[in-house]
């Protein structure tokens, strides 16, 4: 199978699934906040943040074995991709242990890390024990489900991870709905997450038996000391990651309290459930992209790059004027139409500034991992987490909430923006960069024009501020901010070429299309 057919099926399973799962997501928020409330919401996302702090234990470490598994994987060397995979489980296994040890020294110190301690929220250890358990329990079974997203096939995952998905929201909302208890609403998650590595695990001990089976395989030391070198740059990558996006749930918990936190978790529920439907296209094409670096040449990976980015683009721009017209109409009823967990203007211009930003590094890391390049760029996490840390902890005691997303917006745009598409581009395609940054100022200006666009005519246009609005201003995003892209891109060769994929696909899937294409020649 083609690498492009590999591609369109791990994205395609991902994306269809994710959609099922998002539906009953927020079904799931919105039944949580009527029967739990803000300090419930805002207790979930801190502690998530400190767990996305403790998760640096990692290392990086799987990152770089996933890198190293390209190359074993492309020529079929089984034994290669043995020595890597215990290698990688007996780390794992350490790793995890470590990660729940220093996650139980932590409970004492949970009142410190909100504003009143947390008054408002009963067991708050056992809540925080339960979310710990949830997080650990994938270190234990990664080393194999590893092996079907390096073979190209993480649409078997995604779709174990989907069905998994839909059970435990299925169950959690008859848990609210019948009980009100927080922690039996955990419980659910753990298991289900249990049940998702598991099966996973199952279905990549039978599809790489081969592979398990060879226990004499030992990574050798030099070996050993290449992938340690990367370790320690993606050590620095894991630090600085979780300083930007890890960091401001927890300011915002210490300085404004957790009822600002959970307001706050209902904007990123809805950027973090679009960004996970949008993910299965890029971590589909992830295993895609390592088998390209592998065996073509420079020039045809800058190609696909810049074809990449393209579509990164039309998502990220497409997705941004939708929040613009829709995110705080929905986020109303959402919330029971209580107008308190409602964000400004500009304090929603920032939130949807952030989400573009990180959804156009989205090609860049892609191809960044998928060549290896962690050494490079080392010590460029650190200095956007200190600008990210000193910026927010400024501007939240002088301007307050829009502060702290000020303060990520400043570190990705002075430090990201600037350094990993050079290091792509210098180390990866051996190529200037300029061209990158000319497109990236025309695409963040077209964004902006159909933002405000999209933002003014579903505010004429639309009226009703029950469900049916809701209706008529996504039906308004789904065809403004298209039609204006393709006005303004159709005679591209990077649309025409996403164009093609797209009626290959179809031609592929309704084959009676093809037909009468070749009858009509004859």
């Amino acid at each position: 199978m083609s690498r492009m057919q590999n591609t369109i099926r791990n994205a395609a399973v991902g994306v269809m699934g994710q959609a099922v799962v998002l539906i009953l997501q927020f079904v799931n928020r919105n039944i949580f906040i009527v029967t739990l409330g803000r300090e419930y919401l805002g207790t979930s996302g801190l502690f998530s943040d400190i767990l996305s702090m403790l998760s640096v234990t990692e290392l990086g470490l799987g990152t770089a074995i996933i890198f190293a598994m390209y190359k074993p994987m492309a020529e079929n060397d089984n034994r290669g991709l043995a020595k890597l995979v215990r290698f990688y489980r007996t780390a794992y296994l350490q790793i995890g242990s470590i990660f729940l040890g220093i996650g139980l020294l932590l409970t004492p110190f949970l009142q410190y890390l909100i504003k009143d301690g947390g008054s408002g929220v009963d067991h708050l250890q056992i809540i925080y024990l339960l979310v710990l358990l949830n997080s650990a329990v994938g270190y234990f079974f990664s080393y194999k489900i590893t092996l079907l997203t390096v073979a190209q096939k993480a649409y078997i995952s995604s779709l174990v991870t989907i069905i998994f998905r839909i059970l435990q929201s299925v169950l959690q909302i008859i848990i609210l709905l019948l009980t009100y208890n927080y922690l039996l609403y955990l419980c659910i998650q753990v298991l289900c997450t249990v049940g998702t590595n598991l099966v996973c695990s199952k279905i990549a001990e039978k599809s790489f038996g081969e592979i398990f089976e060879i226990k004499d395989a030992k990574l050798p030391k030099e070996e050993k000391r290449a992938l340690f070198r990367n370790v320690k740059a993606l050590l620095l990558h894991r630090l600085g990651s979780f300083f930007v996006n890890g960091t401001d749930n927890i300011i915002i918990s210490k300085f404004l309290g957790l009822a600002v936190s959970g307001v706050y978790s209902n904007y990123r529920l809805v950027t973090s459930s679009v960004c996970s439907f949008i993910s299965p296209i890029f971590d589909g094409l992830t295993a895609s992209v390592g088998n390209l670096n592998v065996l073509e040449s420079r020039e045809k990976n800058r190609e696909i790059f810049e074809k990449i980015d393209f579509m990164a683009f039309w998502i990220a721009c497409f997705c941004s004027s939708c929040f613009a017209a829709l995110m705080n109409p929905f986020i109303y009823l959402l919330s029971d139409r209580d107008a308190s967990y409602l964000v400004e203007l500009p304090v929603l211009a920032v939130i949807i500034l952030n989400f573009y930003l990180g959804q156009m590094r989205t090609p860049v890391l892609t191809f960044k991992n998928a060549m290896g390049l962690y050494w490079q760029d080392r010590w460029k996490p650190l200095a956007e987490a200190a600008i990210n840390i000193v910026a927010s902890l400024f501007l939240v005691n002088r301007i307050g909430f829009i502060g702290v997303l000020i303060g990520t917006s400043i570190s990705t745009i002075s430090v990201v923006l600037v350094v990993e598409p050079r290091v792509i581009y210098k180390y990866g395609f051996f190529a200037p960069v300029r061209s990158y940054f000319k497109r990236y100022v025309e695409y963040l200006l077209v964004t902006v024009l159909l933002c405000c666009t999209t933002y003014a005519v579903t505010n004429v246009l639309v009226q009703d501020g029950g469900w049916t609005g809701i209706f008529e201003r996504l039906a308004i995003c789904l065809v403004l901010p298209n039609a204006l892209l393709l006005a303004i891109y159709w005679r591209t060769e990077r649309f025409h070429y996403f164009l093609g994929v797209l009626l290959a696909l179809i031609r592929k899937r309704l084959p009676g299309i093809s037909l009468a294409k070749r009858r009509k020649k004859e």
